[in-house]
């Protein structure tokens, strides 16, 4: 079994860094976890700004606005992503 799960982690390295090597640039970013963020966020440029980013993994809140009205924040999460990276 340890075998496979060898085969499997170097698999998902060579797929991650043949599709966004970028991603484990990030200091305590490895392959798994790369994976884990390219299969939630997909296409990094769908966000404008970091916050997006950051609101969609649940770490910053969302704010609710429409037209002149604000409502409070509320916390987005994609919980096995926010685990993931902490």
């Amino acid at each position: 079994m340890a075998k496979e799960i060898d085969t499997l982690e170097a698999e998902i390295t060579r797929l991650i860094e043949e599709v966004h090597p970028h991603y484990m640039s990030i200091p305590g970013i490895g392959p798994l976890s790369a994976a884990v963020i390219y299969s939630e966020y997909g296409d990094i440029s769908n966000f404008s700004n970091p916050g997006q980013m950051l609101a969609f993994a649940g770490i910053e809140p969302g704010i609710n606005e429409s037209g002149t009205e604000s409502h409070r924040a509320e916390w987005l999460s994609v919980d096995h992503l926010n685990s993931d990276i902490h």
